[in-house]
């Protein structure tokens, strides 16, 4: 089956602003005729796998999940009936035919407010949310089937899995916090040249508000596959809206030994926060990207256009990844913390959600340390990690 993919105003939410290619009609309804049309389905988008050296080459097919499903007149362009897709991307709705000649089903780039799932919207930097479409078909009584699996071959399969990476990490986030994160949008269009990085509404480069930005380079470095790099600029966003951020930002590298604490500790829970979703993903027995024989701390961002960054955070100890100062002790020692302690996961979200964001001393890996003393001692000492 072709598809058509429609990116449509978020303040206008049922206006086609850009068709990118057109599905194959069919035969016309005749007029008069009156009754009620099921269908059903299956979402699915395509997905790359990566290792250790970058993309392995195989892919496969993961669900829509929680995302809305409409029925849509394709006269008129407007939205006869909706539904959610759930955690397997199935979708069912029924709907009246009366005055309807043609209809398609659409999924659309954002999770269902329909649904208790964390709220993500993806959009382009216009600040419109994508959707792949289906074919024109004739409504039918009774119930007929259409499945849309959406190909790498397509782009917009790409905002579907953002959509699936951030639904992931909200969902990892309720299972420590108790509750959905606050809604978030993300701004990825293909040729966005201007970086991956989450911004504060305040900041100068929130090109659409604040939210996570994702880089698509013409001919060059994309990170709308790049899950860890994606949970890297989550975990930043974490920070922001349950914690305490001090980071004054600029140039950060992973053997930088004399970074400003504050920057070290803030680049180094990115680097942690992708190997902490991953570890809850196998935990619930939920599919990854990653390629099954690769350390879940394993870091990997394909760049496109030079070698690929992949660096393992639960073995990185010793020289130059060494100090308060340096990103990558930090994600080592909240990596063995997490493994190694009685405390684990919780122990660090207490600290990180629950103490963190009363102190008035800048946020550090030394503010770390001393809350977990604080909140923790008995869950683990952390005084070998910081040997």
């Amino acid at each position: 089956m072709r598809y058509r993919y429609i990116i449509f105003s978020a303040i206008l939410p049922f206006l086609a602003l850009s068709l990118l290619s057109c599905g194959s009609g069919s035969p016309v309804a005749k007029s008069g005729t009156s009754f009620t049309s099921t269908v059903s389905g299956k979402v699915q988008y395509e997905d790359k796998e990566y290792g250790v050296d970058g993309w392995t080459g195989n892919t496969y097919y993961k669900a829509v999940r929680y995302a809305t499903v409409e029925i849509v007149d394709s006269v008129k362009y407007i939205p006869i009936a909706s539904t959610v897709t759930d955690s397997s991307g199935n979708y069912s709705l029924s709907f009246g035919t009366d005055g309807l000649t043609q209809v398609y089903v659409r999924v659309i780039s954002e999770t269902s407010s329909q649904t208790d799932k964390p709220d993500v919207q993806i959009r382009n930097l216009s600040s419109s949310v994508y959707s792949a479409n289906g074919s024109n078909f004739t409504p039918s009584e009774g119930t007929s089937t259409f499945n849309i699996s959406i190909p790498t071959s397509d782009s917009v399969a790409g905002a579907f899995n953002i959509l699936d990476i951030f639904t992931s990490s909200g969902e990892f986030i309720n299972s420590l916090s108790g509750g959905n994160p606050p809604a978030l949008k993300v701004y990825w269009e293909i040729d966005n040249p201007y970086g991956t990085y989450y911004c504060h509404g305040y900041d100068t480069d929130c090109l659409g508000g604040e939210g996570i930005y994702v880089l698509n380079e013409p001919d060059g470095d994309t990170d709308e596959y790049d899950d860890d790099v994606l949970w890297h600029e989550y975990g930043h966003f974490v920070a922001a809206k349950f914690s305490k951020d001090d980071s004054q930002g600029g140039q950060h590298s992973l053997s930088d030994n004399t970074q400003d604490l504050r920057l070290a500790w803030s680049e180094g829970w990115g680097n942690f926060f992708p190997g902490a979703v991953k570890t809850w993903l196998k935990s619930e027995n939920l599919p990854l990207s990653a390629d099954s024989s690769m350390p879940l701390a394993q870091y990997v961002d394909t760049t496109g256009t030079i070698a690929v960054i992949s660096f393992d955070f639960s073995a990185s100890n010793g020289t130059p990844y060494i100090y308060a100062s340096n990103e990558t002790a930090v994600a080592n020692i909240l990596w063995r913390t997490m493994s190694e302690t009685t405390g684990g996961i919780s122990g660090i979200w207490d600290v990180f959600a629950n103490y963190i964001p009363q102190i008035t001393n800048p946020v550090n890996l030394e503010t770390f340390w001393d809350e977990w003393l604080s909140r923790q001692a008995a869950n683990g000492s952390l005084a070998t990690f910081f040997t």
